[in-house]
């Protein structure tokens, strides 16, 4: 029958969850290239390929993000305001102790405006039987 879901198939919030868990997974990855300020830290091509390639995924991905999470994502604007300040790793090298700083702190704060999106669609997936009631259901017993 159209319209009918397998029973294995993930619902349409479970398809939100996952979408939002890898985009944030995603975005800590990227903080992951200057989780440390960078100084007089060599950086290789290959180095500046990959965080050009994630910095290009989640601006990629962040209109599908917007779309899906709807309401639930709140300030989802920031996240490409932010991607368009990170052109390259030089150029973070290149900013002040104060500018890089604050550049760490904008990451974290959509972080958690992430995070706080997550946890707002996983409190909608319904709850098992047993913690609605907040008794753990009766243990099976065995015959002997």
């Amino acid at each position: 029958m159209l319209g009918k879901r397998k029973k294995d198939e993930p619902t349409d919030l479970e398809k939100k969850i996952q979408f939002c868990r890898s985009y944030t997974k995603l975005w800590a990855d990227l903080f992951s290239f200057y989780a440390d300020k960078l100084d007089d830290a060599s950086i290789s091509p290959q180095q500046e390929e990959e965080f050009f390639k994630i910095t290009s995924v989640l601006a990629n991905r962040h209109f599908e993000l917007t779309v899906r999470m709807g309401k639930d994502l709140q300030d989802g604007d920031k996240i490409l305001e932010y991607l368009t300040r990170l052109t390259s790793l030089s150029s973070l090298q290149g900013l002040s102790d104060a500018e890089f700083s604050s550049t760490q702190v904008r990451w974290h704060e959509i972080f958690i405006g992430l995070n706080k999106s997550l946890g707002r669609l996983v409190a909608q997936l319904p709850q098992p039987p047993e913690a609605k009631s907040g008794r753990a259901a009766p243990a099976a017993t065995t015959a002997a």
